[in-house]
């Protein structure tokens, strides 16, 4: 019931910040007309499985601990356009590393994320080839292994 309730709070913090922020910037100030285009798009947090992301509703919330990766939508100016943006994070003692959060006590290279040699640098896997072997663009952009060729 507690978690139900802070919910409920965020949700209405979120809906009162964004319409705070659309009238600072000249957007629509119809309060009943805002409510009903914002609140659908704004239910939530999104559940995310490597990239397949689905809407979390009801039993479905998002509570920590937990390994699902956070995604935020936002509204962001790009070159003077405003866009719909989204920031991908995790919950506390979670770092966000390819894609998926992973426990801060793992070491994310013993998850094989590198074909040859790992390296963790500033939390983020930096895969490099062995000695004789060259790093191929081609083949990871068409997703061919192996890379190091």
């Amino acid at each position: 019931m507690a978690g139900e309730t802070r919910l409920v709070e965020i949700r209405a913090f979120l809906v009162t910040l964004v319409l705070s922020f659309t009238t600072l910037v000249g957007g629509a100030t119809d309060l009943e007309q805002l409510t009903e285009e914002l609140l659908p798009s704004q239910d939530g947090y999104y559940l995310d499985s490597l990239n397949d992301v689905a809407l979390s509703a009801g039993p479905e919330t998002l509570e920590c601990p937990s390994s699902n990766v956070i995604t935020t939508r936002y509204k962001c100016n790009i070159k003077g356009q405003w866009m719909d943006c989204t920031r991908k994070h995790c919950c506390n003692d979670y770092t966000f590393i390819a894609g998926r959060c992973v426990h801060k006590d793992q070491d994310p290279c013993s998850m094989s994320l590198c074909e040859q040699r790992c390296t963790l640098y500033l939390q983020r896997v930096i895969c490099t080839c062995f000695d004789g072997y060259k790093f191929s663009p081609e083949n990871q952009r068409q997703g061919i292994k192996p890379v190091c060729i």
